[in-house]
C-alpha cells in the first residue's frame, strides 16, 4: 500500500507524504515518546520506489521518472527491464516504445527494440502502431529499422515454436507481440501458414489438448477481425484436426468446405478410438459407414496395450457416446479393460462447461492478456 501511495504521489509531481487521521480511542493512553514524521523522501528514495513498485507496468514507471524529469532513472529502467515486461501497457494504453517514440529518444529506442519491444503492438485504444510512427517522413532512425529487420526472423521462429505446443502458446506470443501472421515474408509465405505443420509435432509430441485448450477456431475468428481473411486452406486444415484431435477445428471447416463423409473419413483417419468417436458423432453416417467406422474402433483396440486405450478413451463422453453407438465396439472396451474400469469413467460423467468464444479472446488480445484458458 506505501508504495501505491508513492507512485500516486510520484505522478501527480508531488512529493510530500499525507497525513492520516484516525478515529480517537479516549481508552487509549498516547505513546510517551512519539514517533517523527517524515514528510519527504530523497531523490534516491524516490527512483527506489519507482524501480521496484510492485503491481506497476513497465511503461508506467517510465511516465514516473518523465514526471520527475530524472534521465538516470529512465535509463536504469530500461536497462534493468525483464523481457516479459517490455511489452506491457501502461495504464493510459501506451506501450514503453510508443512513450519513447513520442518524445523522440532514439538512444531509448534502439534500446527497447534491443530488448524485444516490439512495433507491431498498437496503442491499447486503437490501432496506430510503433512502426507506424517510426515510418514518418521526416524521421531518420537507421538503426532502429536495422533492428526491426533482424528481429522479424526472430518473431517468426517464435511464433513457429509456440504453434508447435499448441494454439494457446500462439495466441500468447501473438497477444504480446501483435507481431503480423497474415504479413507475406519475403519468401512470399506468411507466419500463420506455418500452422498446417503444427499439428505433427503436437501429435509427434503426444501433446494432449484438452477442450479448453483447443482455441483453434476461436483465433481464426479473432485473427480475421484484427487483421483481415485467413484463407486458410481447408484440406490441409483437415490434417491439422486430425493430428491434433479437434473435433471444434473438423466442424469448422466442414462450414467452409463441402465434403462427403466417405471423404472426410478417409483424410482424417488416425489410429485412436476417442477421435472416430467424435468425428461420427458430428457425421450424419449411415449404417454402412457406421459400421465401418466400428470395425477400424476393433482393429485399433486390439493392436495398443490396455493402458493406451485407456489414455486415449481419457473423456468420459467418448466412452458413453460409444456404449450408446457402437455396442459391438463397446464390447471390445469392456474385454479390453474390465467392465470396472468402464464402469468406473461413466458413472459420474457430466458435460464439459461452456468455453470462451472468439469475443473473449479477440478483448484479450485488445488488452495485451495472455490466455489463462489452459491453467
Amino acid at each position: 500500500m506505501k508504495r501505491t501511495i508513492a507512485l500516486n504521489l510520484i505522478l501527480a509531481s508531488s512529493l510530500a507524504v499525507s497525513a492520516c487521521s484516525f478515529q480517537k480511542n479516549p481508552n487509549k493512553l498516547p505513546p510517551a515518546t512519539p514517533e517523527p514524521v517524515k514528510v519527504g523522501m530523497t531523490k534516491d528514495e524516490v527512483r527506489e520506489q519507482v524501480t521496484l513498485m510492485e503491481g506497476t507496468s513497465f511503461p508506467d514507471k517510465l511516465l514516473g521518472a518523465i514526471k520527475l524529469k530524472d534521465e538516470d532513472l529512465l535509463f536504469k529502467l530500461v536497462r534493468e527491464v525483464d523481457q516479459k515486461e517490455v511489452n506491457q501497457y501502461a495504464l493510459t494504453g501506451e506501450t514503453a516504445l510508443e512513450i519513447a517514440i513520442t518524445h523522440g529518444w532514439e538512444e531509448v529506442i534502439i534500446a527497447l527494440l534491443s530488448k524485444g519491444a516490439s512495433p507491431y503492438k498498437p496503442h491499447k485504444k486503437g490501432s496506430y502502431t510503433p512502426i507506424q510512427m517510426l515510418q514518418v517522413p521526416g524521421r531518420s532512425l537507421n538503426e532502429a529499422t536495422g533492428i526491426i529487420t533482424a528481429n522479424e526472423a526472430k518473431y517468426v521462429e517464435q511464433a513457429k515454436s509456440s504453434m508447435n505446443l499448441g494454439p494457446a502458446y500462439l495466441i500468447n506470443f501473438y497477444s504480446e507481440t501483435r507481431f503480423p501472421l497474415l504479413k507475406v515474408l519475403s519468401d512470399g509465405s506468411r507466419t500463420i501458414d506455418f500452422i498446417y505443420e503444427s499439428g505433427t509435432d503436437i501429435a509427434k509430441n503426444d501433446i494432449n489438448l484438452p477442450s479448453k485448450c483447443d482455441l483453434y477456431v476461436e483465433f481464426f475468428e479473432a485473427l480475421e477481425r484484427l487483421e483481415g481473411p485467413v484463407n486458410l486452406e481447408p484440406e490441409r486444415l483437415l490434417k491439422l484436426a486430425a493430428d491434433t484431435k479437434s473435433v471444434k477445428l473438423l466442424t469448422y471447416i466442414l462450414s467452409k468446405k463441402n465434403l462427403s463423409n466417405v471423404e472426410i473419413l478417409e483424410k482424417v483417419k488416425r489410429d485412436s478410438v476417442d477421435w472416430k468417436v467424435q468425428v461420427a458423432e458430428i457425421l450424419s453416417l449411415t449404417k454402412e459407414e457406421q459400421d465401418l467406422v466400428q470395425e477400424e474402433m476393433i482393429k485399433v483396440m486390439e493392436t495398443i496395450t490396455p493402458q493406451t486405450l485407456r489414455n486415449d478413451l481419457s473423456k468420459c463422453e467418448s466412452v458413453v457416446s460409444l456404449k450408446a453407438n457402437f455396442p459391438q465396439a463397446f464390447m471390445a472396451l469392456v474385454n479390453k479393460l474390465g467392465a470396472d474400469v468402464v464402469d468406473a469413467k461413466v458413472a459420474d460423467c457430466l458435460p464439459g462447461g461452456k468455453q470462451p468464444g472468439w469475443q473473449k479472446l479477440y478483448e484479450d488480445i485488445l488488452e495485451g492478456n495472455s490466455v489463462g484458458y489452459c491453467e
